[in-house]
């Protein structure tokens, strides 16, 4: 299994196939992987969707503590 945390593109450089190309080339590398996860915004949806990724509901906790890198 693999997970794409997360994938921007500055809003200065969207609409010039970068997140495409980014998007292609991990899925390409973890093409032999059963199952790949990435979470996104569902306004973001549709362009997952154009490359080839399914929607899917679930669940997630999330520890930001731990995000920033911060201990308990």
């Amino acid at each position: 299994m693999a997970y794409i945390p997360l994938l921007e593109v500055l809003s200065t450089h969207r609409g010039r196939g970068i997140g495409t190309e980014l998007v292609r080339r991990l899925l390409n590398t973890l093409e032999a992987h059963y199952h790949v996860a990435l979470l996104c915004d569902p306004e973001v949806q549709p362009f997952y969707e154009r490359l080839g990724l399914l929607r899917n509901p679930g669940m997630v906790r999330v520890n930001m503590e731990q995000q920033r890198g911060t201990p308990r």
